[in-house]
């Protein structure tokens, strides 16, 4: 898979069987890093049982979310799609908190759901701490300091010996 091999990092979001009463969602929180954020997907797989359902699959920032989940205002979807059994992509444009809904509205049975998504992205993943930074500064100029100070007392001891020994 091309997607795979240009995976710069990865993470699990799901590993688990999920049974979805009708009506009901379940859902799964997330946060993605300012570093995460080029070419940020959701990938893997959904295993819905019984075979002839499809759920919706929803994309949300949290706070849009949380006035969804109460029916409250009007809320920003990211992204939308119903699915059956199968691969599952999810494009994400942006970073922040987020939340997948697994949802079985529209459905006259439960689901049994066994879902292998993760969080794959381009970039490093990694984030610049300016913190961690100014520590190993912090330490080297110590571990300098230590050094010049075992050099000028060896150089003291030495010349001190220096002087005593004359005759």
């Amino acid at each position: 898979m091309a997607i795979l091999a240009l995976a710069g990092g990865s993470f699990g979001l799901v590993h688990e069987t999920l049974d979805i009463p009708v009506g009901s969602y379940r859902f799964v929180q997330f946060c993605v890093d300012q570093a995460q954020a080029e070419d940020t997907r959701i990938q893997g797989s959904l295993g819905i049982s019984p075979d002839t359902l499809d759920l919706e699959l929803m994309l949300f920032h949290i706070d849009d979310f949380n006035r969804w989940a109460v029916d409250e205002g009007e809320v920003d979807t990211l992204f939308y799609i119903r699915h059956s059994s199968g691969g599952v992509l999810v494009p994400i444009e942006g970073f922040g908190d987020m939340v997948l809904v697994m949802s079985n509205r529209g459905n006259y049975s439960p689901a049994s759901v066994r879902a292998d998504l993760d969080l794959a992205f381009t970039g490093a993943g990694v984030m610049y701490n300016p913190l961690q930074t100014a520590l190993r500064i912090v330490v080297a100029m110590l571990g300098l300091a230590v050094l010049i100070a075992v050099i000028l007392s060896a150089v003291r001891v030495t010349s001190r010996r220096g002087r005593r020994t004359v005759g």
